[in-house]
Parts: structure tokens; C-alpha cells; sequence
């Protein structure tokens, strides 16, 4: 419905700058710029925004990621462990129907559970030891 709206909006945009270079022969053009004025530094300032996000997302990504890595984090995570061994993004832990999963997300560094390597995502007992690089971490719920 969004991709509806934003063609509709898309080719009176066109329609209306065309028709007021053109002289404005079907009264469009004068519409288009009225609306403009009506908006005013609002929608300039918008549209900015709009243009500019991705050039900003790209530019501080290249900023922010490594220096994230660098610290060993990843911003996505909620738990970070200072552990050289675990990978930056190493396991996931996520609920499903009331029971708690853990699934490798970075197999360089292999994951286990209770000892044994986790090859796919597996349900998570009370007690049940996770590792991750040199760090275990031992779940009680």
C-alpha cells in the first residue's frame, strides 16, 4: 500500500513539475509550486533528511562498525563478552512457543552445549552450559 502511495505522489510530482516547465498549461504547475510554498523549509528540510540517509547510514557504517569490532562488540548484541576466542556475533538465544533456543550464528569458532558442538538450533534446559570461545556460560531459569 506504501509502494502505492509513493508512486501516486511520485507522478504528481512529475506531473506537476513538467506541466509548470512547460508553461503551465494545465494549471498543475501552479498547483505543484502553491503546494511547495504551503509546505515550505518543512518538506525541504524533509527531503534532505530523506536523500541523506543513506549516504550517512554507508558513511558512518565504515566509522562505527570497526570501531565496534575493534572493541569486540557488535551493536546488535545484547550480551557482549570480552573473550578473543568467541566470534563477534558467536551464538543466539531466542524463545519460541516458551522454551529458550541457542543457535551458532558464526560457525569459525564452534559453539557448544553441555560439551557437544551445536551444529543447528537446539532447545535450552535449566543448568545446560553454553561455550563460546574460552567463555561458558552456565543458564538457569
Amino acid at each position: 500500500m506504501n509502494q502505492i502511495l509513493m508512486i501516486i505522489m511520485a507522478a504528481g510530482v512529475v506531473l506537476g513539475g513538467t506541466d509548470r516547465l512547460l508553461g503551465n498549461k494545465f494549471g498543475y504547475g501552479d498547483k505543484f509550486e502553491e503546494g511547495f510554498r504551503l509546505l515550505g523549509s518543512t518538506a525541504l528540510s524533509m527531503a534532505g533528511m530523506i536523500c541523506l540517509a543513506p549516504v550517512l547510514a554507508d558513511v558512518l557504517g565504515r566509522i562505527i562498525v570497526p570501531l565496534y569490532r575493534m572493541i569486540g562488540a557488535d551493536p546488535a548484541c545484547d550480551i557482549v563478552v570480552q573473550d578473543g576466542e568467541a566470534a563477534l556475533r558467536h551464538v543466539r538465544l531466542f524463545s519460541l512457543e516458551g522454551a529458550v533456543y541457542v543457535e551458532a550464528l558464526d560457525f569459525s569458532g564452534a559453539a557448544q552445549v553441555n560439551g557437544e558442538e551445536l551444529l543447528r538450533p537446539r532447545r535450552l534446559r535449566s543448568g545446560d552450559e553454553i561455550t563460546a570461545g574460552d567463555t561458558v556460560i552456565r543458564l538457569k531459569f
